[in-house]
């Protein structure tokens, strides 16, 4: 009878070893009101699919071209992100990296205007003026509602720092398999956040 001796070795982690932070997921809703009524709203938030540009999957749209001078409008911009005309929502990508949501604003009748929000989620939130920062800076974490009365910000930013959810580790581990030291094949295990217990 045909003896066969098998020998397998395991080779450490070989291919990916990692610790990955994961930001959470979250949409956020803003109410802009001018001269004390309400007018419209925006959602911004982060999301494992979201990107910089527009996510059709994640219900962002591009908008038509801003209205002429005296009928109320708001929308996402920004220089470079692939946003068209603006967007309604704006979400982006679910990571610790700080982010910068630019919103424009066009006054129907020069009134002020006040933008409010509920709770937030785990992060930091300033919203700022776009020219200096400073004529506007609001920790809305500690308010929930903001009034502008200078008619000159017709632009402002939030700037987003998500807080950290959750830590997983990354590995993937080799298993060489062997016939009387000669390799034959080898297999590969491991997780991912993306794995599932299917074929992926």
């Amino acid at each position: 009878m045909r003896r066969i001796v098998l020998n397998i070795s395991i080779i450490g982690i070989w291919l990916v070893s990692a610790n990955v932070t994961f930001a959470q997921q979250w949409t956020q809703a803003l109410i802009f009101s001018e001269s004390g009524v309400i007018q419209d709203s925006l959602h911004f938030g982060i999301d494992p699919a979201g990107t910089d540009g527009i996510d059709a999957s994640l219900g962002e749209v591009e908008l038509p071209p801003k209205p002429v001078s005296g009928v109320f409008d708001i929308r996402f911009t920004g220089t470079g992100l692939g946003l068209g005309n603006g967007l309604k929502k704006d979400i982006r990508l679910a990571s610790t990296d700080s982010k910068e949501y630019v919103i424009d604003i066009t006054r129907a009748a020069g009134g002020e205007i006040s933008i409010s929000w509920g709770t937030l989620p785990a992060g930091t939130f300033v919203l700022q003026d776009i020219i200096t920062g400073t004529i506007l800076n609001v920790d809305m974490n500690t308010t929930n509602q903001v009034t502008i009365d200078n008619v000159g910000i017709t632009q402002v930013k939030i700037v987003v720092t998500p807080e950290a959810d959750e830590t997983t580790n990354i590995w993937t581990q080799a298993l060489i398999f062997s016939e009387n030291q000669i390799v034959l094949d080898s297999l590969h295990f491991g997780i991912d956040p993306a794995g599932t217990d299917g074929i992926d």
